[in-house]
């Protein structure tokens, strides 16, 4: 500064001593000291893990090329070997990879993050450090700042902040912590944030990390607990979160915690005798808070109905019957990781245990009638006969994973639901002793991917349970999926979804002209069965770049903004068939249709296919949406006009199957409609990251064969879903449409619509040839 005001010419420097000392040069003004551009003879090249260049604004490792390039290091070959690497693009040269983060910025400069062995994983996200720096860095009044990992009494990782003010600010941590929260990912804000006079440095002047201070997550001007239920939620806080005390007015979220650790805390103030829910702990937050809500445990409470005896079909039971009449076969499939002292005795009885205690797993689909079913009592079936043990030892990749699918095929087969046989389980071990597979598949009729997040910790906790040698003690059994059936024919008859009709029958009136040449056939044996299937991957940086453009810039949820990029894109793909720009679109979309369960039901425990189904329209303005798309400052408006219209659905679209099925006079008006060509499903966000006992694993993504003679529900079906790997969150879809109907190219194109449209909403460029590398490295037909 002092060199500025005298009129000097600053200028900053960049380079290793393996491209001779000097590579980028950068002016210094008055604004953020950058590293700038290249010199002379200098090429810089900015990659991700794969060696291949990352966007502008996304994280990359620096690499140096030109004349200035060293030879390598003296006696140490490995070394060179290491970090002289062969140049990707100029075939006979080579690179020198410095270990440094950076990104490119609009105006060609680059902006210096940190270092690539500074990188972490928390949560099971690989995590820049130099990219939260940066973040911190930015914030007002903030003249240093440094991000380290640290771990905690109980030997959880947790990000903390480290913050210097500038001359004569005083900074607030809690509201540092806040304004990180809009640019970045929940998962890339600090835990907790310190404020310090200086930041710590070695002898020769480099940042000691070594020396920065514990944060004290605890606040000093904290109430203490004034109630005995306030000190059992304290000391609960305190022991998840490994802390030596908390006060009753800290946040839960703000001392480090996190869904997974809510439902810790939930389970354990179940065990010391405290009822509260995960949604009650993101809601309250607090202690005193949550507090005010709960209630105790009470052990003797009645159970509602034991589930077993005769049962109507809920609607979505109806929409798999009416294409496919009783022996309808529609699967679920999950594969997970298994400990490796478990053993068949244990499994056998983990079974048995589900079997007994969820009773829509005993339900039986009679052969001469589908308005009748019915619940089988306890020990129907046996366990035993649900299990099959293999072993794969020995075994390559592609062998394994060629038994996968044959084991897949065959518990298919030995579903029965004539016989109440609506699970099989695989066990695919490798050796004795050591982690193996769980293959776990379910007649569609009991299961949907909400009633999985319900039967996964089930199994981790009855495995700790058994193999410590106690007896399987699992929480309270919720509402029976027989009462829950009961409850929709009733509602089915209520004048408060009476009212509900004429919305639905305006939805289903929006025009929806034929993309096929004829209807798709959807009745049983003469049904469009066939299909092509196109898997569409979006990178985790264009990934990471949407979710937190959706919380900065474009709101809502990431529901929101995917209907918004089908609904721009159906729209598109029609202008190019040749038809004019539509006013409005439909689709129908799919939720997991537990949203309207009443105070006397609770369905936080209760297993079965609760799928709601229902049309939506969307007026999409005057707006043509070829180009509304190239200017970024519509894109707000767009996602909002959208959620306003998803708002306007009533009870997001659950009473409308229970009118469509279940009401007799309210059928015979929706049926007059003709259906709708699309669906739309988004699953939410799921974990693929490293496998541990009882998680899900990435080699399961795509188990599973659909039965071809099972006619199609829809032309075309979109799905999406956010996976967790350890790169981060990525977002993909699978668009799966009638073979007989359509073609890979309309398949391909409407995909690389969606996946033009949701670059435009992260804010990325997407071009002819980043459009063909997606084609080949990320779409599978």
């Amino acid at each position: 500064a002092n060199f500025l005001r005298q009129g000097a010419a600053l200028w900053n420097l960049y380079g290793p001593t393996e491209t001779t000392v000097w590579s980028l040069a950068e002016h210094v003004g008055d604004g953020p000291v950058r590293i700038g551009r290249p010199i002379a003879n200098t090429q810089v090249y900015l990659l991700d893990a794969s060696l291949q260049p990352v966007p502008p604004g996304v994280p990359g490792e620096l690499y140096l090329a030109g004349d200035g390039l060293a030879r390598g290091y003296l006696k140490r070959p490995a070394l060179t070997a290491e970090r002289f690497v062969a140049h990707p693009f100029n075939a006979g040269q080579r690179m020198y990879r410095t270990g440094d983060l950076a990104r490119w910025l609009t105006g060609g400069e680059l902006d210096f993050l940190g270092r690539v062995d500074h990188q972490v994983k928390i949560r099971g996200f690989r995590i820049e450090l130099g990219e939260i720096e940066a973040a911190l860095a930015r914030q007002a009044g903030v003249a240093h700042s440094v991000v380290v990992a640290r771990e905690d009494k109980l030997g959880h990782k947790q990000l903390v902040g480290y913050a210097v003010a500038a001359a004569g600010i005083a900074l607030d941590p809690a509201a540092l912590r806040r304004a990180l929260a809009g640019p970045l990912p929940d998962y890339m804000v600090p835990a907790a944030i310190v404020v310090l006079d200086a930041l710590p440095l070695t002898p020769n002047g480099k940042l000691d990390r070594k020396a920065l201070p514990a944060p004290d997550y605890a606040r000093a001007e904290s109430r203490a607990p004034r109630t005995p239920q306030e000190a059992l939620l304290a000391g609960l806080f305190a022991e998840v979160l490994g802390l030596e005390k908390v006060g009753i007015d800290d946040s839960f979220f703000d001392l480090g915690g996190d869904s997974i650790r809510s439902i810790q805390l939930v389970s354990r103030a179940r065990e010391a005798g405290l009822s509260i829910t995960p949604r009650q702990v993101i809601q309250h937050q607090n202690v005193v808070n949550l507090a005010a809500v709960a209630r105790a445990v009470d052990e003797h409470v009645a159970v509602e109905d034991d589930g077993v005896g005769s049962m109507s079909p809920t609607p979505i039971m109806h929409e798999l019957f009416e294409r496919g009449g009783y022996r309808a076969r529609s699967y679920q499939h999950f594969l997970v990781q298994t400990p490796a002292a478990l053993t068949l005795p244990i499994l056998e009885s983990m079974a048995q245990t589900l079997l007994d205690r969820h009773d829509v797993l005993r339900l039986r689909v009679p052969a001469d009638s589908r308005e009748s079913l019915e619940i089988m009592p306890p020990g129907t079936p046996r366990a035993a006969l649900c299990i099959r043990h293999c072993s794969y030892a020995g075994f390559g990749r592609s062998e394994r994973e060629a038994q996968l699918q044959q084991e897949v095929a065959f518990a298919q087969a030995r579903i029965d639901p004539q016989a109440a046989m609506q699970m099989q389980w695989v066990w695919l071990q490798d050796e004795p002793g050591k982690p193996g597979w769980l293959l776990l598949c379910f007649h569609h009729l009991v299961m949907d991917p909400v009633s999985w997040r319900i039967l996964q910790p089930e199994l981790a906790l009855l495995f700790d349970t058994l193999v410590a040698g106690r007896s399987p003690a699992l929480a309270p059994k919720s509402t029976s999926f027989r009462r829950w059936s009961a409850h929709l024919h009733e509602m089915a008859n209520s004048s408060e979804l009476w009212a509900e009709l004429p919305h639905w029958e305006r939805a289903l009136a929006t025009p929806d002209p034929l993309l096929s040449a004829r209807p798709l056939r959807r009745m049983p044996e003469h049904g469009d069965g066939a299909y092509i299937r196109m898997d569409t991957v979006l990178p985790a940086t264009v990934t990471r770049h949407l979710l937190e453009r959706i919380r900065s810039e474009l709101g809502g949820s990431v529901n929101d903004v995917l209907v918004t990029a089908l609904a721009l894109s159906v729209a598109q793909w029609r202008q190019q068939r040749g038809e004019p720009a539509p006013a409005a679109i439909r689709f129908d979309m799919e939720g997991h249709g537990r949203e309207y369960a009443t105070d006397e039901l609770d369905l936080t425990r209760t297993l079965g296919w609760f799928t709601s189904l229902y049309p939506a329209s969307f007026t999409l303005g005057a707006s043509d949406p070829r180009h509304v798309l190239s200017e970024r400052a519509s894109h707000a408006p767009l996602v909002a006009d959208l959620r306003r219209q998803l708002g306007q659905i009533p009870r997001k679209g659950w009473g409308y199957g229970l009118l469509r099925y279940l009401n007799a006079d309210s059928a015979a008006r929706l049926r007059r409609y003709a259906p709708s060509q699309l669906i739309f499903n988004y699953l939410g966000r799921m974990s693929l990251a490293d496998a541990r006992d009882w998680q899900l694993v990435p080699e399961g993504a795509n188990v599973g064969t659909r039965d071809p003679e099972l006619a199609l529900p829809y032309p075309i079906q979109v799905m999406a879903v956010l996976h967790d790997i350890n790169d981060g969150a990525v977002l993909s879809a699978s668009f799966v449409a009638a073979q007989d109907l359509f073609g890979e190219i309309d398949l391909q194109t409407l995909s690389q619509l969606w996946s033009q449209t949701l670059h435009a909403f992260a804010a990325l460029p997407h071009d002819s040839s980043d459009r063909a590398q997606h084609m080949e490295g990320e779409v599978n037909v």
